[in-house]
């Protein structure tokens, strides 16, 4: 198998996140020229998304977060019809709505799509739940159809994806509310302490089969707040105790291994809080192990 063509979305927008600066972690990479030096892939950057101008905070920033979302839903749905493996890279979490939608909707006449989801948090609030108001919060629920119209709709009006096809990996820190709605749906969670117990491989394993099992194709979205090289969560000590990243990057060799998995989405990154180019080195070490089939 040779090595493929990715193509790179850059969203650089934090809007959903109470400090903004992860929306300039895409424009760092792409300005990078040392980034994806090396690896033996055809590395495309085809467009840069910015966020409408004007000042934005919580809740307010649904509208502009939905027109973000679109525009996102859009790329994506031509990368999957165009049979283009696809890399979005963060910004904010929020991003996801539009990531997922547009996979969902190129793939709908053909079936199901799934979707493992990386994080210390469950991203699974409503705007009627959330305790922050922060957009980044809401994704996943927004993507299972519950939340604001104009977030739960975006390219077409059903949910993106169903409670079966999606689990998380790496959960943990959540909120009552959230938690809830996960619950009553019944979508399967690996927790952290299940991950430490069973380790990373044993478990992305066990995921790779749950959103495989019913669906045509599936994704995965990697905040780094999950794992444990990124200096800049959410929370000043949400990194502790969070994924091994070495044995995590190691454990994406089973998804590159496998013709379902169509792209992936890497969120949070805060270049101003990367010490030594640690959390950069993580991201290029998570794109070399999803799309470099072999080293030259």
């Amino acid at each position: 198998m040779d090595n493929p063509t990715v193509h790179l979305l850059g969203v650089a927008s934090g809007l959903g996140a109470n400090n903004q600066d992860c929306g300039q972690g895409p424009v760092v990479l792409e300005k990078d020229e040392q980034f994806l030096a090396g690896l033996p892939v055809h590395w495309v950057w085809e467009n840069m998304i910015y966020p409408p101008e004007g000042q934005y905070s919580r809740l307010a920033s649904l509208g502009p977060i939905a027109d973000i979302a679109h525009r996102v839903a859009y790329e994506v749905n031509d990368f999957v019809h165009n049979h283009q493996k696809f890399a979005v890279i963060g910004g904010d979490h929020s991003i996801a709505v539009g990531t997922w939608s547009g996979f969902s909707h190129a793939l709908r006449k053909e079936g199901a799509v799934g979707l493992i989801w990386v994080d210390a948090y469950l991203d699974s609030h409503t705007p009627s739940t959330t305790e922050s108001g922060n957009v980044h919060g809401m994704p996943a629920a927004h993507l299972l159809g519950y939340g604001a119209t104009a977030l739960c709709s975006v390219l077409d009006a059903e949910p993106k994806i169903r409670p079966e096809n999606i689990c998380y990996i790496g959960v943990r820190t959540y909120e009552k509310g959230e938690h809830e709605l996960l619950k009553r749906l019944n979508v399967k969670i690996f927790y952290m302490e299940e991950v430490q117990q069973r380790g990373i491989q044993a478990v992305m394993q066990d995921a790779i089969a749950h959103v495989s099992k019913n669906t045509v194709a599936y994704g995965i979205s990697i905040d780094l707040d999950g794992l444990d090289s990124n200096p800049a969560p959410r929370e000043a000590d949400s990194n502790k105790g969070g994924i091994n990243s070495k044995e995590f990057i190691e454990s994406l060799a089973l998804l590159k291994q496998d013709s379902k998995m169509l792209g992936v989405e890497i969120v949070e990154f805060n270049p101003k809080a990367d010490k030594d180019s640690k959390t950069k080195k993580t991201i290029r070490e998570i794109l070399k192990a999803l799309f470099v089939v072999k080293a030259k």
